[in-house]
């Protein structure tokens, strides 16, 4: 990565943490780059974030960066803390 970016690092779930974050419906998504356009008032934490899994860095939108999140990997599916 180029220097200067800040990466979130995720903890690893147990299995039972992780489906009933991801039966809950309330999850972020891993994704590999930003999207192209900001989203109007939009507040959460968006920014690079690492899975503690695979080791993938990518773009995760809708974190509250207060509280730590679920958030799915869209390279390894896997499910953690951020």
């Amino acid at each position: 990565m180029a220097e200067g970016f800040e990466v979130k690092r995720g903890s690893k779930m147990d299995q039972d943490e992780a489906r009933a974050a991801i039966s809950s419906g309330k999850f972020a998504l891993l994704i590999g780059k930003p999207p192209a356009k900001d989203v109007e008032g939009q507040y959460y934490y968006n920014g690079w974030t690492q899975c503690p899994y695979c080791g993938h860095i990518g773009w995760t939108t809708g974190l509250n960066s207060e509280v730590y999140e679920t958030v799915i990997c869209g390279a390894c599916g896997m499910a953690f803390r951020a």
